[in-house]
């Protein structure tokens, strides 16, 4: 299954719907910084998070996703660019934050986080800071080994105007939109855009 970044609007053109399949990035990831089974889910969940809201910014722009917590994984970051290319790290274990000397001072907008998983509080952060009304999830498909078998999600955003009905029928198809157990089954970013668009699709 090829990694792949999808976009569309609903028919009204009130609501933004991104899906992507990100499997080979993951597991290049935890490759390379050698990550524990829930280190790997952590990472993995933030990369993706962090594709899916830079990839709807003007080029060049940079969103940066920081999660500090007092858990055994401490602090995730990850730095997204517009283009898609992404780069994080897990403090523990043991990795360098990424650093370039080009990169200006970030805007930072900065929530709290209620539930610890990622999707959630990513959506909190963009109803909250940015008043954007949005369904984010994040999936990673692990074998009993804990490698990597799946890896993706996809973002649902009210765009100004957006009706309350048409943003209903969005989240109740996401509902059962589990991503990562869909792309395992064989679904692709494209049936996943379908699936979500439902009779909205443009």
């Amino acid at each position: 299954m090829q990694d792949q970044l999808l976009r569309a609007l609903s028919a009204d053109g009130s609501v933004s719907v991104r899906t992507l399949v990100a499997t080979d990035l993951v597991r290049e990831a935890v490759r390379r910084h050698r990550t524990s089974p829930a280190a790997s889910v952590a990472l993995a969940r933030a990369l993706m998070g962090g594709i899916l809201l830079s990839t709807e910014g003007q080029d060049g722009e940079r969103v940066q996703i920081q999660l500090r917590g007092d858990g055994p994984l401490g602090t995730i970051l990850v730095t997204a660019e517009s283009d898609g290319g992404v780069r994080g790290y897990v403090q523990h274990p043991d990795a360098n934050p990424p650093n370039h000397p080009s990169w200006k001072q970030p805007y930072s907008g900065i929530v709290p986080i209620v539930t610890g998983e990622i999707a959630q509080d990513l959506a909190h952060y963009l109803l909250e800071s940015e008043q954007k009304p949005s369904t984010v999830a994040l999936g990673v498909y692990l074998s009993a080994e804990g490698e990597i078998e799946a890896a993706g999600g996809y973002l649902i955003q009210g765009l100004p105007g957006a009706d309350d009905a048409a943003l209903a029928g969005f989240e109740a198809r996401a509902a059962d939109a589990h991503p990562a157990e869909l792309l395992h089954a064989g679904e692709t970013a494209g049936t996943l855009l379908q699936r979500l668009l439902g009779a909205e699709g443009a």
